[in-house]
């Protein structure tokens, strides 16, 4: 089991935490560290979790432009 959340496909960094509705949600830029196949830029995505253990992927909420 890994210490840190880390997405299949890139490296999350940039985390901003917000608490709302009982869960933390945890904002963060994912860097998929291949510009050649995704672009220049870093998205936002969002996470969701109760006790900081078992992540709830919420899918991109700011696309980078």
């Amino acid at each position: 089991m890994a210490i840190f959340y880390r997405p299949d496909d890139g490296v999350a960094a940039d985390v901003i935490p917000f608490y709302w509705d009982g869960a933390n949600h945890l904002f963060y830029r994912k860097d998929y560290r291949d510009p050649a196949g995704h672009g220049e830029g870093t998205p936002w995505w969002q996470l969701a979790t109760r006790g900081l253990v078992q992540f709830d992927d919420r899918d991109e909420a700011l696309p980078h432009v």
